[in-house]
């Protein structure tokens, strides 16, 4: 008998969720296998894209953490695995009376104004719409019933940890391999490490109610501009950053993106991910502080983490395995 079942179980945040459930039976499904069963660990092959064949028995006190999702711009489905697999996943497991689904800021849209969970949610590309649709597909089937128990909706920030590698782990290697650059101003980054959403998530299904969903942001206090964090990649590298104007890293990062763009490569500096980096993107997340959680790890000691892993181990190579597996 499992206690646990994680839907998407392979993926990035799932290897930090796993090392929290040690102690109890887990199935993980998953498209992929995971990299190392552990003792305690089953796995059973599914595509959510498609309804699922669910041979495992299970009780109504089983938790389901639903984590599959298409997020990457260099990905497609974001509604067929997103929105479908999310209808077929609450159907396979329709008997568990406990549930936490993955959602994001994105379904807010973007914006320079600070937003919290009363805050319109419009998104403005694929993936921030596929996860509003998702959270109102959760919805519908808890108002038709064929969704019960407990049930949480987290919505983080920008994740980031140890084997993430989006664009926070691209400054920090980036960061680590050279000078710490980065923009004068400092604009708010509202992040999330990995180890804290996994944390606010497992407290928010204990203190949510039957039948009434516990819908949160999750991102870190104390917030983080761009300087801020520059600051701490720093300090945990022993270097002290470079500040320069937006104007000028822009214009570099397009003289210096043409080579890759010519031969078809990702450029980590690329100037859509400068312009990223100088939007603020601002969110509350006090509705889960306000129950009482207490993030257990602190932004410095979170960028200590991920830094001296990203020196402890050859992420090239590892980023390079990740983006391959997504072409199978």
């Amino acid at each position: 008998m499992y206690d646990h079942v994680l839907v998407g179980g392979s993926g990035f945040i799932a290897i930090h969720l796993r090392k929290c459930l040690r102690k109890y039976n887990v199935l993980i499904v998953d498209i992929k296998p995971p990299s190392g069963l552990l003792e305690n660990e089953d796995f059973l092959q599914c595509n959510i894209k498609t309804r699922l064949n669910i041979k495992p028995v299970l009780a109504e006190d089983v938790v389901i953490h639903h984590l599959a999702a298409v997020h990457f711009d260099f990905q497609s489905n974001f509604y067929e695995t997103n929105v479908k697999g999310t209808e077929n996943v609450i159907e396979a497991f329709s008997v568990c009376r406990n549930w936490i689904f993955y959602s994001s800021v994105a379904t807010y849209g973007d914006s320079i104004l600070i937003r919290d969970e009363s805050s319109d949610q419009t998104p403005t590309n694929d993936y921030g719409n596929s996860k509003l649709l998702m959270e109102q597909t959760i919805h519908e089937k808890i108002s038709s019933a064929s969704l019960k128990g407990k049930i949480v909706i987290v919505r983080p920030g920008v994740v980031y940890g140890e084997w993430n590698f989006g664009n926070v782990f691209n400054l920090m290697w980036l960061s680590s391999r050279f000078l710490p650059i980065g923009l004068s101003s400092n604009p708010i980054k509202s992040m999330a490490y990995v180890k804290n959403v996994v944390s606010s998530t497992l407290f928010a299904l204990e203190k949510a109610e039957d039948g009434v969903p516990l819908v949160y942001n999750y991102v870190d206090y104390d917030q983080l501009g761009t300087k801020d964090l520059l600051r701490l990649i720093g300090k945990a590298n022993g270097s002290k950053p470079l500040y320069i104007p937006f104007g000028f890293v822009l214009g570099i990062s397009h003289l210096l993106n043409l080579p890759f763009k010519l031969v078809g490569k990702d450029f980590l500096a690329s100037p859509m991910r400068v312009k990223k980096f100088a939007q603020p993107t601002h969110f509350k997340a006090d509705k889960i502080r306000e129950i009482g959680f207490v993030q257990p790890v602190h932004p410095e000691e979170a960028v200590n983490r991920t830094i001296k892993w990203i020196g402890s181990n050859d992420v090239k190579a590892l980023r390079a395995a990740w983006k391959a597996s997504f072409k199978d």
